[in-house]
């Protein structure tokens, strides 16, 4: 029995060893833990620079359509997939050629010259999908400056860079990948931002926005296309200040105006309006019952400045907010 006993304690030993042993096989006490990665291995950082450096060199050179090459594949499968539901909505009739030209034309349209020529669906529908994204962002807005070759010339220079981890836009889940977003600005003011994903140990476009003199682009609203000209801004603000003296006095004057209407006499001194963009006059219109509805305080340019001409219209006088204000196109 005793005999019995010392063989089954040396084979209890044995196992132990022999566990011992493939324990210290499968983790090798000299080789430490890897850490756990999040998001994809980064992309040299001089591939970052170069990379936002030829979207610049895109706006600059004015060949718009090479930024679509330079996207994340994602955002180019996105592209051509509303570009393929674009057409189909066209040839279903859920869409028509003017419903796309009103986006085109005009100051804010996305080719407000007309340098793409687009005169009929056949034209839109010609242009590769390089082109139309580049039409979607906007590019051909910056030939709305007069000086556009000067402001493209003049030098640009790296102003702002950031790079570190964060969820691509087309991310639903939140998931971090390494990212960098860089900005450019020249003497002018204007300026462009370019952020970028880390992919498979390489770099891509995600996003970009630019602004050249009042125009903005890239992933721009239609109705933050254009920036607002400060000098129209105080304009705007001064028709709405003659407003309000206006209907002040209408309202001491017992809904009647002064007799002689003049700045002076609905409580506006010499001196405190802004004059120097813009000269301001008021025409009457209506009567007093109705609160002189017609009636227009307009905003006239000074000789040789290319301002657009600004006109308020009274709705009533007897109304705070009895008003409409309108640029001349």
């Amino acid at each position: 029995m005793r005999i019995l006993h010392m063989l089954f304690g040396a084979a209890l030993v044995c196992a132990g060893a022999l566990c011992t042993a493939l324990v210290s096989a499968s983790t090798p006490q000299d080789k430490p833990f890897e850490p756990v990665q999040m998001g994809e291995q980064t992309a040299p950082a001089a591939d970052l620079d170069a990379l936002a450096l030829k979207v610049l060199n895109s706006l600059r050179g004015q060949t718009f359509i090479e930024i679509y090459d330079l996207l994340m594949p994602y955002r180019q499968t996105s592209e051509a997939l509303a570009r393929e539901e674009e057409n189909f909505r066209l040839d279903s009739g859920d869409l028509s050629w003017e419903d796309i030209r009103s986006g085109i034309d005009g100051k804010r349209g996305t080719d407000p010259m007309g340098k793409l020529k687009l005169s009929n669906v056949k034209d839109y529908r010609a242009m590769d999908l390089r082109q139309w994204f580049a039409l979607q962002c906007g590019c051909w807005r910056v030939y709305r400056s007069d000086d556009v070759e000067d402001r493209m010339k003049a030098s640009w220079y790296a102003v702002d860079r950031h790079t570190g981890l964060r969820a691509s836009k087309k991310d639903a889940y939140g998931h971090l990948q390494p990212s960098g977003t860089l900005m450019f600005r020249n003497r002018y003011g204007d300026n462009l931002r370019v952020v970028c994903i880390s992919m498979g140990n390489r770099w891509y476009v995600e996003d970009f926005t630019f602004q050249v003199g009042r125009m903005r682009g890239g992933s721009v609203p239609v109705d933050s296309a254009e920036v607002a000209d400060p000098r129209v801004t105080n304009a705007r603000n001064t028709l709405k200040i003659i407003f309000d003296k206006l209907r002040a006095a209408y309202q001491a004057g017992k809904d009647s105006l002064p007799p002689t209407l003049t700045f002076e006499t609905i409580g506006i001194k010499p001196g405190e309006l802004d004059t120097k963009y813009y000269d301001y006059g008021i025409k009457l219109d209506g009567n007093k019952s109705d609160g002189f509805k017609g009636a227009k305080v307009t905003a006239t340019p000074k000789k040789g400045l290319k301002l657009p001409g600004v006109t308020l219209t009274v709705d009533s006088l007897k109304n705070q907010n009895g008003y409409a204000i309108r640029e001349d196109e």
